[in-house]
């Protein structure tokens, strides 16, 4: 994720039941898990920072008291380590609501090689956090599955020269990554309103399918479901693939976050990116103007291309 900026340091080692499902073939199996805040938020419980969990949903709000941004994780049923997706030949979809997230804001689902225990603390306690842009000191393989507000959305990978975890100079990451995003070759594919194809103001599914065989990643399809029909994203990813399949077959953690960051969001959502301006983009013009902006991520799961939806 580029130039990560969460503030608040409030929560440790609270967690949540939640239900995601594991499918093949069409058939789809419930799985029981946690949702565990970032170790470094500490002091607080979910609540205080702004999320919720509830049945297979997840709700993070991006200002609670003092707390801003929130970063969660998903753990499996023993409360002791984070779920690993293998996802190279596979498939990961959601249901969002973000109809709420204004530009400059970023509600990211994505994921990261984080090691299965954690570190430090462990899984339970939300340690072990690492990403491509080595935020909290370490670096590791990052796949940010879906990186959006209600104007804009993004898909981008971003692989390293090793797998595991290290700190910048042991490892070397894509902070950069490659990206698809609709906006480039389809203006009216993706935003707030009925005249988009798919209308943000709405829940919809989000399809990710990891398109590859033996191990090799080959491209990154896009599908959205909304209104009982399916729509291809117009275009795919299938740059820097190379480098991040080996990650991707040992598995990586899921993970929710919403953010704001004051060098704003264009890279996502301006220019050539979305139809927002650079400006009024800032943390604390998005504090003091949406701070009850919510994201709703639910109806997770996990599967073999075609079974998720």
């Amino acid at each position: 994720m580029i130039s990560l900026f969460l503030l608040a340091f409030t929560l440790f080692g609270a967690d949540a039941p939640i239900t995601w499902q594991n499918c093949t073939g069409g058939t789809c199996s419930q799985q029981r898990g946690f949702i565990v805040l970032d170790s470094g938020w500490r002091g607080s419980d979910l609540s205080s920072a702004g999320v919720t969990v509830s049945g297979d949903s997840v709700s993070q709000k991006f200002k609670q008291g003092n707390n801003v941004g929130s970063r969660v994780y998903l753990l499996d049923s023993t409360e002791n380590a984070y779920v690993k997706f293998k996802l190279v030949d596979a498939e990961l979809t959601y249901d969002i609501d973000v109809s709420q997230i204004p530009c400059g804001m970023n509600a990211a689902i994505y994921t990261a090689e984080m090691p299965a225990q954690g570190t430090g603390s462990g899984a339970k306690s939300g340690a072990g956090y690492c990403d491509a842009n080595y935020v909290g000191g370490e670096g590791c393989a990052e796949f940010d599955i879906g990186e959006s507000n209600a104007r804009a959305t993004v898909y981008t990978c971003h692989g390293c020269n090793a797998t595991g975890h290290a700190p910048k100079g042991q490892i070397n990451c894509d902070t950069n990554g490659g990206a698809a995003n609709p906006y480039t070759v389809d203006k009216n594919f993706y935003g707030n309103g009925s005249s988009f194809t798919i209308d943000t103001s709405r829940k919809f599914t989000v399809v990710t399918q990891f398109i590859g065989s033996g191990g090799k990643l080959t491209e990154v399809k896009r599908k959205y479901v909304q209104g009982g029909k399916t729509y291809d994203q117009p275009n795919s990813l299938t740059t820097g693939l190379d480098a991040i399949s080996p990650s991707l077959e040992i598995g990586h953690v899921l993970i929710g976050a919403l953010w704001a960051s004051d060098t704003d969001m264009a890279w996502m959502d301006a220019g050539s990116n979305g139809p927002c301006s650079s400006n009024n983009e800032s943390t604390t013009y998005l504090q003091q103007n949406y701070p009850n902006a919510v994201v709703t991520y639910s109806n997770i799961k996990y599967g073999s291309i075609d079974s998720t939806y």
